[in-house]
């Protein structure tokens, strides 16, 4: 977390019911032929980023530019273990920078492979809001989770079937998540949006929620509507208390996806 912009603690909340007819989809028309990239260098690395440009997909109105994976341990892990030199911090406009702390056990399932590649779970909405914050400091550019209206709006503009084509799903995944980028584009220029990690997204009143679907989940689940919230279920088997701000012991499926507008 970085000072002076994210508070240590989240609201949680339980998810009320609703379905697919309850809710009003924004008007909102995806661009048409191949998707526009916006590539942003981080800071003291040879790390790129990948954004799509989505013309007035931000609830502000403005466009919406969307990371085309989820977040991945090689950019998560530099934001654990990073030490910023003085005067980087200075320049970047930064006192000091709080790093998560080390989890009880390991989020990273290195029995599945290169960690390196695959989506950063097990992560609480603190912790993917403040990588943001830091990696939006490095690449000049302010970054944040989407808002759960802006996540929909992307999830149900164009058509994904079958889901398992194009995300990683309790049917084709064995049951663990895979390197990001792995399956069919989407029609936005997006990977995995419905499936591999699912997503922490903001609600209106400030309480995160998970949208989507992941590699556990199967794909018959209405993954633009399906959402997760934050509650005790994801905080079992913490030996913390009060239990981390930073991670989900029993949310190896919690990921996220960062956004910018301009």
């Amino acid at each position: 977390m970085l000072h002076r912009a994210i508070a240590p603690g989240l609201v949680i909340a339980a998810l009320s019911g609703c379905n697919q007819a309850d809710r009003v989809a924004a008007v909102w028309e995806p661009p048409a032929g191949p998707p526009t990239i916006e590539r942003l260098r981080v800071r003291g690395t040879t790390m790129e980023l990948e954004f799509v440009r989505l013309p007035g997909a931000a609830d502000s109105g403005r466009d919406l530019f969307v990371a085309r994976t989820e977040l991945t341990w090689d950019v998560a892990e530099r934001f654990e273990d990073a030490d910023e030199p003085e005067d980087v911090r200075a320049e970047l406009g930064l006192d000091a920078i709080t790093r998560p702390t080390k989890p009880y056990g390991s989020p990273y399932h290195d029995e599945w492979g290169p960690r390196g590649p695959r989506p950063a779970v097990h992560t609480t909405a603190n912790y993917a809001a403040a990588c943001a914050e830091w990696l939006g400091r490095l690449c000049g550019t302010p970054l944040r989770l989407p808002s759960e209206s802006e996540w929909e709006r992307l999830c149900s503009s164009v058509v994904r079937v079958p889901v398992e084509e194009y995300a990683w799903v309790l049917g084709n995944s064995e049951e663990q998540s895979h390197p990001v980028g792995g399956r069919r584009e989407d029609a936005l220029g997006l990977f995995d949006l419905q499936g591999n990690a699912a997503e922490w997204v903001m609600r209106p009143d400030g309480v995160p929620m998970l949208k989507g679907l992941s590699y556990l989940d199967p794909a018959d689940l209405e993954p633009c509507v399906r959402a997760v919230p934050d509650d005790a279920a994801l905080r079992n088997g913490d030996s913390q208390f009060p239990p981390s701000i930073w991670w989900r012991i029993s949310g190896p499926f919690a990921g996220a996806r960062f956004v910018f507008e301009r």
